[in-house]
């Protein structure tokens, strides 16, 4: 809902910019004349909440799934190591028991699995953003089309009226 307030405020935006009276022509020359569709679809994209949002979900996933690799690493390493303390306690290195060797195994998986997730959902929510841009974009051409057909015809009727 968000991201087509967003739309319709460019393309208002947009309508209001070409609707307005042309400055100088030293003014006009530094004023962008015309906004592309590829600039639209980018502005909303760059402007969308929902990607940023997932963005840093996907960032907070990606470092919870570094943590766990550097944990299990050292996990295992503290396992399959010869350990003593001053005290004279010696711990010999140890065999990872099924229960453990598959909960190390499968916590990175399942984390990478759900970055894949939220990378997708991202792509969504770009691909909508960029679709909702694009629609708003052609809603505002047609009107500008339709704002310079009907100026058109009210100077060719006031031609003809003499």
């Amino acid at each position: 809902m968000k991201l087509l307030r967003r739309c319709l405020a460019l393309s208002l935006a947009f309508l209001t910019v070409l609707a307005s009276p042309r400055p100088s022509a030293e003014v006009s020359a530094a004023l962008p004349k015309s906004l592309l569709l590829e600039q639209a679809q980018n502005l909303a994209v760059s402007n969308s909440s929902d990607i940023t949002q997932k963005s840093n979900e996907i960032i907070l996933q990606e470092m919870k799934y570094v943590e766990a690799v550097d944990g299990i690493k050292a996990k295992v390493k503290n396992l399959r190591s010869f350990r003593w303390s001053p005290l004279l306690s010696f711990k010999f290195p140890e065999q990872l028991n099924m229960t453990e060797e598959y909960e190390l195994n499968v916590k990175p998986l399942t984390l990478q699995a759900e970055i894949d997730t939220l990378r997708h959902e991202m792509n969504d929510l770009r691909y909508q953003a960029i679709a909702d841009a694009s629609i708003a974009y052609t809603d505002a051409y047609i009107l500008q089309e339709k704002i310079a057909f009907n100026e058109e015809a009210k100077v060719t009727a006031a031609g003809w009226a003499w």
